[in-house]
């Protein structure tokens, strides 16, 4: 009787949270991830309401988001934290231009492959 090959299982719920398990995520992928975290609740001041909070955007290097019910920041509808760095070294400008090169030069790789194949 022929044997047949063994199919991988699926990792235990505990092996998935480690580093090892999870795929390796782009720098794009971590600068997406960093804006999700570390909003907190914001508790109106006078003259601010959910209007406010909708349209605020960053104020004085504090960014404001309108989360409504989804529990982003706890029980409140508005969310503040530090806003990142739009310039500079670990920016999110920085972090999207080092995004955009890798993947410019991956594709650069694989036309080169594709041509040195073909010749």
């Amino acid at each position: 009787t022929p044997t047949l090959p063994k199919v991988p299982q699926a990792p235990e719920a505990s092996d998935i949270s480690s580093p090892a398990a999870r795929p390796s995520m782009t720098p794009l992928q971590k600068a997406l991830e960093s804006d999700r975290a570390g909003w907190s609740c914001h508790r109106y001041e006078r003259g601010q309401d959910a209007s406010w909070c909708k349209l605020a955007g960053v104020v004085d290097g504090i960014e404001y988001k309108f989360a409504g019910a989804d529990g982003e920041c706890g029980a409140c509808a508005c969310c503040k934290k530090t806003a990142p760095a739009i310039k500079g070294p670990g920016s999110v400008w920085e972090t999207l231009k080092k995004a955009k090169e890798e993947t410019l030069l991956k594709m650069e790789l694989g036309a080169a492959r594709s041509r040195y194949s073909e010749g």
